[in-house]
């Protein structure tokens, strides 16, 4: 299956995350917090429906570094019977992220780097994190697929938008 595609309905400024791209170096990875539940009664999650969600934030901002969280869910539900999830499991990743030039990146352009790339840069550590959670629950093996962002170019941000979940959904066949 090709990777799964997220749309960015929230103007960003493509510049201004290359920039902080560009001077930024990602220096640790750490898992948070997390939730696993399934429901004992059900213990076949074919024909389910995977809804995923994906927020992210900056933490804190200092002279040299940020941290940006990362909070991942997924849900396997069986529409046909309920819509209660037969599995959900969730995590929250901290990113912290190191730059040479304190001066020069700008807190908005570090939250609208937080909200695109950031998400990008946990993806795989929550793919693996999905995939051990499963097996160890007892369901089939489950591969979330590959991340992959479609945003809409433009010059301006508006400062009033606020970090919207992004929401995917896959059938388990």
């Amino acid at each position: 299956m090709p990777g799964k595609d997220i749309l960015s309905k929230e103007a960003v400024d493509t510049k201004a995350i290359s920039r902080v791209a560009n001077l930024s170096e990602l220096d640790d990875v750490y898992l948070l917090d997390a939730n696993i539940t399934s429901d004992p009664s059900t213990r076949e999650p074919r024909g389910s429906e995977l809804q995923y969600t994906i927020n992210s934030k900056t933490l804190k901002t200092e002279d040299n570094n940020f941290s940006v969280l990362v909070s991942f869910k997924i849900s396997a539900i069986q529409k046909k019977h309920s819509k209660n999830p037969i599995m959900t499991i969730e995590a929250k990743f901290v990113l912290v992220y190191s730059f040479d030039k304190a001066n020069t990146l700008l807190p908005e352009h570090i939250e609208q780097f937080a909200k695109i790339y950031s998400n990008e840069s946990a993806w795989p550590y929550w793919r693996e994190f999905v995939q051990n959670m499963v097996a160890r629950m007892g369901f089939p093996t489950l591969t979330i697929p590959v991340l992959k962002f479609k945003i809409e170019k433009i010059k301006k941000i508006t400062k009033s938008k606020a970090s919207k979940s992004k929401i995917l959904k896959k059938e388990i066949s």
